[in-house]
């Protein structure tokens, strides 16, 4: 059965919801050679989230604190092609008091974006959601799951015609179960949500992506890693629970990526006796038939942080940080799959010409396969500056090394998005003498 909560069941609970749409009159600056603060309050502002359509228009969303920090609410920031940056509003406000958390992010082809995050109220826990439309901005915020219980980690992927869905974690005693809810753009309803998987033990953490035919693949570690294919044109799911790895001691950070004719990575963090490495799996039927897992990296050293990215053509590039056995210092290296072939290209060292190694980073691919990497680095001040650089289709060396920001104030919850003309925008969260901000720059 469907649900869906109309805005006077919502009063009629005790949670008024204002919608206000993201302004899109103010400034039209197109280029940004120095970092710029896309939030103005008092409060501090905090994980940042950002997407882009095929039609060049971004949002950007975060958390907002209240100048006195008792409660916490969701805004956004909007770039239109057409006139610019419009100025910052609310994606919704709540009247009672509470706190929200981890907003995240999603957009399909034809103008819309849908944001989920999680707010405390009391004892109360609820996972929100709401859905952008050009021509009514930000539509009324629904909760799609509560529960006396806690939650965490929500999430969104949005499919190119607008179905979506949205995954988090729930406790419920005594383990920390995985669920998912289906929305369906044609009734504009959310499904009831479902777990995921029933086993025992903790989900630690958990990816999901789709395709173009409204299948879509969740990977999660709980002891071992796991993997269950939904089929969004039925809103089920393929009955087994399938087991990818279990042949480690621990496991973490399993990343997903598909293409559009279904073709499906998982990539992930293996703690064994012979050392950490990234391993991966892989199926190109739809039906389940994972390969058996294998490593990407060096196996005689310490290696962490998978991400993996595709492009339309079903091509793939898997990256990671391995440690340097004699220096101690952390770089990056990627692979490159073939979908012509199905086969993995060499390693390659990915040259940040990072002094003192990189700390972290993020990886994005846009669907002609031109890659954006972002990366901390740490600064002979001792601080994290951030940077970017570009990975061109089909090359595997890093290409326009710039400095985005340096971090004499700490750096966090950085991430990019790439139009359609390939124009990149990044957003970041940063510290200014104890005050968090968000700032943006373009990337040409």
């Amino acid at each position: 059965m469907k649900f869906r909560l109309s805005l006077i069941g919502i009063i009629l609970a005790g949670i008024a919801l204002v919608s206000i749409g993201c302004d899109e009159s103010t400034t039209s600056d197109t280029v940004w050679r120095e970092p710029t603060l896309l939030d103005n309050f008092n409060g501090n502002a905090y994980r940042p989230q950002i997407a882009a359509d095929t039609y060049n228009n971004i949002m950007v969303v975060w958390i907002q604190d209240n100048e006195s920090h008792t409660m916490s609410d969701i805004y956004c920031r909007k770039y239109s092609a057409n006139s610019g940056w419009g100025s910052a509003a609310p994606v919704e406000t709540h009247e009672s008091s509470g706190y929200s958390y981890d907003v995240k992010l999603g957009s399909d082809w034809n103008m819309h974006f849908i944001a989920v995050w999680g707010r405390t109220e009391g004892s109360i826990s609820r996972i929100y959601a709401n859905r952008f439309t050009p021509d009514n901005g930000w539509g009324n915020a629904e909760i799609i799951q509560e529960s006396s219980s806690s939650q965490s980690a929500p999430d969104v992927a949005v499919e190119p015609v607008g179905n979506a869905i949205a995954k988090w974690l729930q406790y419920d005693n005594p383990y920390w179960t995985l669920y998912a809810t289906r929305y369906e753009l044609a009734s504009d309803e959310w499904y009831n949500p479902t777990p995921v998987e029933s086993i025992s033990g903790n989900v630690e953490s958990a990816s999901f992506a789709f395709d173009h035919n409204y299948i879509g693949v969740f990977a999660w570690t709980q002891g071992d890693i796991y993997a269950r294919t939904h089929l969004g044109s039925t809103n089920s799911w393929n009955d087994d629970v399938i087991t990818i790895d279990d042949t480690a001691i621990s496991y973490d950070s399993p990343q997903v990526a598909m293409s559009p004719m279904n073709f499906t990575f998982i990539v992930w963090h293996v703690s064994s006796t012979v050392g950490n490495n990234i391993y991966y799996s892989k199926t190109d039927s739809g039906d389940d038939l994972w390969s058996d897992p294998a490593t990407l990296d060096y196996t005689d050293k310490y290696s962490e942080q998978p991400q993996i990215a595709m492009d339309y053509y079903g091509n793939a590039v898997a990256m990671w940080m391995t440690q340097d056995n004699d220096t101690g210092t952390t770089s990056l290296y990627a692979r490159r799959n073939s979908f012509s072939d199905g086969t993995w290209g060499g390693i390659n060292f990915i040259n940040t010409n990072s002094e003192n190694g990189v700390v972290e980073y993020r990886l994005t691919m846009n669907g002609n396969g031109d890659m954006v990497v972002l990366w901390l680095e740490p600064s002979k001040l001792g601080y994290q500056d951030l940077y970017a650089g570009r990975i061109k289709a089909g090359s595997m060396t890093l290409e326009g090394r710039q400095l985005l920001d340096k971090g004499n104030g700490e750096i966090a919850y950085y991430n990019v998005a790439v139009d359609s003309d390939d124009n990149a925008i990044v957003v970041w969260q940063k510290n200014d003498n104890g005050v968090l901000n968000i700032y943006s720059k373009w990337l040409n």
